[in-house]
């Protein structure tokens, strides 16, 4: 597919020119490949065929894989339905249909009830909840934000998120969303720098974590917020949630919550659209969130009537992928946000599949559009030695052991695509060197014979 202008241009021959990173430090297994976007030629390559862990890098694949299923302006729908014959006394029967939106908050929520306010209903006594029916969720990989599991009826990323103030010389106190979680401290009660574990939940709501002490340098005002993992029954959080954006409205009775399909007599109500699909995936490679790329990978596997199989999302995405000209070898999925060291990747595969999507406009662009840049946004806001190699684009890739990096670089009209998967690296540091030099000696390529 491309064509051969440079090649053998190994990450030591890179390191050694750029004086950056030593032989000696390089990863035990990489896998790179630079082309010119203009010409197709090979500016730089080492392994291009080797399929690798490739880390959060994966998400590029799931995000190219929901553009061409869904298209970059889709918007996810989630649905508000009247059950009852009007409003009777002020109180009604609703039905919520949720649509796999990765980002619905409590915000949309309240935004798709509001009509309830203006129709002047001050009790709800029952609601259905229809959730996309998902097959072969994961289970979450850990207990940090973007760690949390994707479920039917997943909102606020399916977190709890709590503000803590800890002024001086009073005892901390904190507050949290769904304010049905009891926060409590223990451990040092000075009211100084707060020593003390943060305790979320109870048995009454049928939780309960422990937090680390959070740092009184986390915020000057003694303020701050801190966001974990909800570890209760999936859709318990969303109720909860539910009745405390009903209350938000003037709503303080809220009846029962039944899980099922909503009835075709059902009136619809209002209608809330997400953010188009554009923006969500610039979200997701910005900050590299987990939680919206698994949640991409159900969204590409649609069977139909709101039902999802994760199989059938890694089956669409495998067959993009051969599609765009790589070889079995070259690849193996098994999520959607490369969090899985079963997943494996090599730099040819990657650009052959993202290449079409990283033309500028109108030809192409919508994939290059979501990419942070190196020195100014996301993951590679801090990445000032990237920056010094030119207007970069890129999105990175980490797991233990594993450093990764895809993007454009753009230089004197020039613009080169490029990606670098590491495996065995000795450091995450290191691994950085590497990559930040690769893709500053694609300024000036040596070549090797």
């Amino acid at each position: 597919m491309w064509k051969a202008l440079w090649t053998g241009v190994t990450f030591c021959t890179i390191a050694t020119f750029s004086a950056f990173l030593p032989c000696a430090g390089r990863a035990e297994e990489q896998s790179a490949l630079a082309i010119d976007l203009e010409t197709d030629r090979i500016v730089a390559s080492e392994g291009p065929r080797k399929a690798l862990v490739p880390a959060s890098v994966l998400k590029l694949v799931t995000a190219g894989a929901a553009f061409r299923s869904l298209g970059p302006e889709f918007t996810f729908k989630s649905e508000l339905f009247l059950l009852s014959k009007g409003v009777k006394g002020g109180t009604v029967s609703i039905g919520i249909r949720l649509g796999l939106d990765p980002e619905f908050d409590d915000r949309d929520l309240e935004e798709l009830l509001r009509p309830l306010s203006t129709l002047g209903v001050s009790s709800i006594s029952s609601v259905i909840i229809d959730a996309p029916r998902l097959k072969g969720v994961l289970p979450p990989s850990g207990d940090r934000p973007y760690d949390s599991q994707v479920v039917p009826t997943s909102i606020n990323y399916q977190t709890v998120e709590c503000s803590v103030c800890n002024l001086a010389g009073l005892a901390p106190v904190g507050r949290c969303l769904p304010s049905s979680v009891p926060i409590k401290f223990q451990g040092d009660k000075g009211g100084r720098a707060l020593e003390e574990s943060i305790v979320l939940g109870n048995d009454q709501i049928g939780w309960g974590k422990t937090l680390a002490a959070v740092p009184e340098s986390h915020s000057a005002t003694g303020c701050f917020s801190v966001r974990t993992t909800w570890g209760g029954a999936a859709s318990r959080l969303f109720e909860e949630l539910f009745r405390d954006v009903a209350l938000r409205l003037g709503i303080a009775d809220v009846g029962k919550f039944v899980h099922q399909s909503i009835p075709p007599s059902a009136h619809m109500l209002a209608v809330h659209d997400s953010k188009p699909l554009l923006q969500i995936v610039s979200d997701m490679n910005r900050f590299s969130t987990n939680f919206i790329a698994e949640s991409l990978l159900f969204a590409v596997g649609s069977t139909g009537d709101n039902s999802y199989d994760r199989s059938v999302g890694i089956q669409f995405m495998s067959s993009m992928l051969r599609k765009a000209g790589c070889a079995e070898d070259e690849f193996s999925l098994y999520d959607g946000s490369g969090l899985s060291r079963k997943n494996r990747m090599s730099s040819n595969c990657l650009l052959s599949f993202v290449r079409p999507m990283m033309i500028i406009p109108p030809n192409g662009g919508d994939l290059l559009a979501t990419l942070p840049v190196a020195g100014l946004s996301g993951t590679v806001k801090g990445r000032q030695g990237l920056a010094s190699s030119g207007y970069v684009r890129a999105k990175t890739g980490t797991l233990d052991g594993v450093s990764s990096l895809v993007g454009v670089r753009e230089l004197s009209g020039k613009r080169l695509l490029f990606a670098i998967i590491q495996n065995g690296i000795a450091s995450k540091e290191s691994g950085i060197r590497a990559e930040d030099a690769f893709v500053h000696r694609l300024t000036h390529p040596i070549a090797v014979h």
